[in-house]
C-alpha cells in the first residue's frame, strides 16, 4: 500500500514506468489469450529498482507519515502524505546503490546514492 520495489528499470531513458520496467512475460502471437515467459539477461541484476511511493494508499488514511520502510536494494524510505497525496519522501541508501523513484505518475531518472546518502522527494 505504501511502497513497492519489485520492478527493475531496464530502460534508463524511459519516462514511464510501463516502458522502464522489465516485464517477465509477453503475449503469445499465435494465441493472444496466452503469455510466454521472458528470460531476463544477466544485466537485470545490475538494473536499478523502481521505488513506487504510495501505490495503493487506502482512502481511509488521507493523512499520515511512516518511517523506516525497507525497499529492495537495501534502501530505507520515509513517506509523508496529505489529503491522499504524496507530500514528501526521504530515501536513504545505507550501502549505496542506484534507484528510480515513481510517484504521482512521474518517474525519475536513475539516482545513484553513495553509502549513507539520502535523496528527498520531490526531487530538485
Amino acid at each position: 500500500m505504501l511502497l513497492q520495489s519489485h520492478l527493475r528499470s531496464v530502460n534508463p531513458d524511459a519516462t514511464t514506468i510501463e516502458n522502464a520496467a522489465f516485464v517477465a512475460y509477453r503475449k503469445d502471437a499465435t494465441n493472444p489469450d496466452h503469455f510466454i515467459p521472458v528470460v531476463p539477461s544477466e544485466s537485470i541484476a545490475e538494473a536499478p529498482y523502481i521505488l513506487h511511493l504510495l501505490p495503493a494508499l487506502p482512502p481511509a488514511w488521507p493523512n499520515g507519515h511512516i518511517e523506516g520502510l525497507r525497499a529492495r536494494g537495501g534502501c530505507e524510505v520515509d513517506v509523508t502524505w496529505r489529503n491522499g497525496a504524496l507530500a514528501s519522501a526521504n530515501v536513504r541508501a545505507p550501502h549505496g546503490g542506484s534507484l528510480r523513484l515513481y510517484a504521482d505518475g512521474s518517474l525519475s531518472k536513475t539516482i545513484r546514492l553513495g553509502a549513507g546518502e539520502t535523496i528527498a522527494w520531490p526531487l530538485p
